[in-house]
């Protein structure tokens, strides 16, 4: 009978450990015990399970292929050999999840998978009840016979409107005293197909001196979904002055904004009209006259 080498317990990272925490446990050990610095008998055979351990555990598909044999060799170990693991430790991949270019009412599913990698546990929870109109959990579906793991599938619909949405899903695992221990957050994206419109810096305000020209400033124009982004930038009013008006970019533009102090007569308030294939906004422009 092979005997189960706990490549986690080799490298002493916790099972959770991130790519880069696995690669520095790696790089310390080898330091330690790489045969031509360790001269002892047993370097060379340490070192090698430091490889096979590292080789597996670096690479996301062998590692989800061990974790499962990992977490089958967890449950078959007798209670009195792990009665020092107290608490249940969670493990959800992933942990992060997209939807990309979705047209209007457009479904697209996906799931994510829930274990307990630690102690005895006596439940889990996954927060469901304040989920955006977008995403549903549309089932939990068991993997074995016992309560964990489980696979939660959702599903997510496309929007009306041109933009990115994302949203946090809570999941917990509760232990044998009914407690819930420290939860994980699923990521979920959605980017809706088209591009998206994002004015950064919507309201100017101009502090006018007398005989002075105020300097330009600026709004910057971004595309946070795909494809281009074409338009005009319309002044309601005669003294504000815009450059260049009219637009179509892919990612981002910057656009000038300048006022006409000849055309000001109190302290003024006028507005820009961003009209674009996607969507329209509107950017705010406030000038100070100085007081007399």
């Amino acid at each position: 009978m092979d005997i189960f080498e706990d490549y986690y317990e080799i490298l002493q990272v916790h099972p959770l450990a991130e790519p880069e925490v696995v690669d520095a446990a790696y790089r310390k050990l080898a330091q330690k015990y790489h045969p031509d610095v360790n001269k002892s008998n047993s370097a060379a055979e340490k070192m090698q399970k430091i490889n096979n351990a590292h080789d597996i555990l670096r690479n996301s598909f062998s590692r989800k292929e061990y974790d499962a044999k990992w977490s089958q060799h967890r449950q078959s170990v007798p209670h009195q050999q792990s009665a020092n693991i107290k608490e249940p430790v969670l493990k959800v991949l992933p942990k992060h999840i997209r939807f990309k270019n979705l047209g209007s009412d457009e479904i697209k599913t996906s799931h994510f998978d829930i274990d307990n990698i630690g102690g005895p546990y006596s439940g889990y929870e996954v927060g469901a009840d304040q989920l955006p109109e977008w995403l549903e959990i549309t089932g939990i579906e068991k993997l074995g016979s016992e309560l964990l793991p489980v696979r939660v599938h959702i599903k997510a619909r496309g929007q009306f409107s041109y933009s990115k949405y994302d949203c946090l899903i809570p999941v917990r695992i509760k232990n044998t005293r009914s407690h819930y221990t420290e939860g994980v957050k699923v990521l979920v994206e959605l980017a809706v197909k088209g591009p998206a419109l994002q004015v950064e810096g919507r309201f100017l305000e101009y502090h006018v001196a007398t005989d002075i020209m105020p300097l330009p400033q600026s709004v910057k124009l971004i595309n946070t979904g795909t494809g281009h982004i074409e338009g005009e930038l319309i002044p309601r009013q005669k003294w504000i002055k815009v450059s260049p008006r009219h637009v179509r970019f892919e990612h981002q533009l910057e656009i000038q904004i300048q006022i006409d102090t000849s055309k000001l007569v109190n302290d003024m308030l006028g507005y820009i009209d961003v009209k674009t294939n996607c969507s329209n906004d509107l950017i705010t422009v406030r000038a100070s006259l100085p007081t007399r």
